[in-house]
Formats: structure tokens, sequence, C-alpha cells
């Protein structure tokens, strides 16, 4: 009985031992290095479906004790940058974006339609503000983003 225990335990060790060594092998077997990512897209003149529009000419939201301002594009795909300059505009201000769809033949009234339309990427750089529009449509819409400064 005393040996049968010990080959019972003998067999069990080189196993584990056999499984660890085999899986450290496999573990430790030469990565492949990964892919570097790949550089963001700048949006500006260069980009497709940019839109550039300047502070100073936006539609201005109602007295507050922030400032709010509205920019109104037609035919915006899904993916659609929209760029603001302004020479006030400072780095790293904080700003609060959102879009809406809107009807570029009514003078851009707002409304909620069936697309899903959302702003990301909301980076403000000196001199500039930078937004990426989805519309979740397969077609270009209008639409707005509006901005608190």
């Amino acid at each position: 009985m005393k040996t049968k225990k010990i080959v019972t335990l003998s067999v069990a060790l080189g196993l584990m031992l056999g499984g660890l060594t085999a899986t450290t092998a496999v573990g430790s077997a030469a990565a492949e290095p990964k892919p570097a990512a790949p550089a963001p897209a700048t949006p500006g003149p260069q980009h497709k479906d940019a839109r550039t529009f300047e502070l100073k000419n936006a539609r201005k939201l109602g007295p507050g004790p922030t400032e709010g301002y509205t920019f109104c594009a037609r035919d915006v795909s899904d993916g659609t940058y929209f760029r603001i300059t302004g020479s006030s505009i400072i780095a790293g201000q904080p700003a609060v974006a959102s879009a809406t769809e809107a009807n570029p033949d009514d003078n851009f009234r707002e409304f909620m339609g069936d697309s899903h339309v959302y702003s990301e990427n909301v980076s403000v750089l000196s001199g500039e503000i930078r937004s990426r529009i989805h519309t979740g449509w397969g077609a270009p819409i209008g639409a707005c983003l509006h901005l608190i400064l």
C-alpha cells in the first residue's frame, strides 16, 4: 500500500512538473512585437469631412454665466470633424459639447429624429477646438454642435 502511494505521488509530481515545464516553454516563446498604433487623424482642410467655423461667427446661446455657441452644417456624415477657431480659445480650458440633428432647410431647426447624433473627442487646443460628430446614419444629414466654454 505504501509503495502504491509513493508511485501515485511520483506520477502526480511528474505530471505537474511536466505541465509546468510545457506551460513555461509555451509562455516564454518569443512573442511577436505588436504593430505600432496608427497615428491619430488630424482634422483640418486636408480631412475630407472637416468643417471649420470661427468662434466669432457662431450663433451665441442665451445669457448666462458661461459662454455657449452653436455651429451647424448640412451634409454631415458619420465621423465628420468640426473645427472651431478663435484667438480667445486657450489650450486646456474646460469645454462641454453636445450635438443634435438639425433641418438645414428650416434655418437649422433642431429636432430629435431617428439618427444617433453625438459628439466625441472634444479637444481644446491653443486657438481651436476639435470634435468629431457621429450621426449613426447611412447618409449625410444636417447637424449642430453646441459648445459651452
